[in-house]
């Protein structure tokens, strides 16, 4: 008699189980707005001809390369909570500064504490994101790392304007095409 009642509570469980599994499924929104969608409106609002994942990242990548080189050559950056916060910030700053070529994503504004609203873009203007992203790269090291050495200042002013040389080089090359 032992015996059925295990089996039965046995059975029970897994019933039990199955029905909790089979019940349990994720709420899935119905969104008739397709990507798409999105794009379009956006584009009527914001009118870049040219999206941000369109350029590769070599300046973002070659910019926290130069971080790195300059945290290795003065050694009071490193453990340093300014150069914590100089990356975060300059991450959100890179994000919210070539958003605009992004638009199925949102800013962050509004979402931070204290963040303000950023400025918008001029409806209709390409933008090349590699020359902006390069811009607000060089100005966050200027803001963050004042206390560099004239040296490593100069480096970031000259990583800053090789970077602008190349990428008008882009863009001529671009303009050029445009017009044949």
């Amino acid at each position: 008699m032992k015996r059925i009642t295990s089996l039965q509570n046995n059975l029970f469980l897994l019933i039990l189980c199955l029905i909790f599994v089979v019940s349990c499924k994720k709420d899935v929104i119905e969104n008739d707005v397709s990507q798409k969608d999105i794009m379009k409106e956006v584009k009527q609002f914001n009118g870049h001809l040219k999206q941000t994942k369109t350029y590769p990242s070599d300046v973002v990548q070659t910019w926290i390369k130069f971080d790195l080189r300059l945290l290795r050559s003065n050694p009071t950056l490193l453990n340093n909570f300014v150069m914590m916060q100089h990356w975060a910030y300059s991450s959100i700053a890179l994000y919210e500064s070539v958003l605009p070529g992004m638009p199925a994503y949102r800013t962050l504004s509004g979402q931070l504490s204290d963040m303000p609203a950023m400025p918008s873009t001029e409806p209709g203007i390409a933008y090349h994101w590699p020359t902006v992203a390069n811009t607000v790269f060089a100005e966050m090291k200027r803001y963050y790392y004042s206390n560099l050495s004239e040296a490593d200042k100069g480096s970031t002013d000259s990583l800053e304007a090789a970077l602008n040389e190349r990428y008008q080089e882009e863009i001529n090359v671009c303009n050029l095409s445009d017009i044949s």
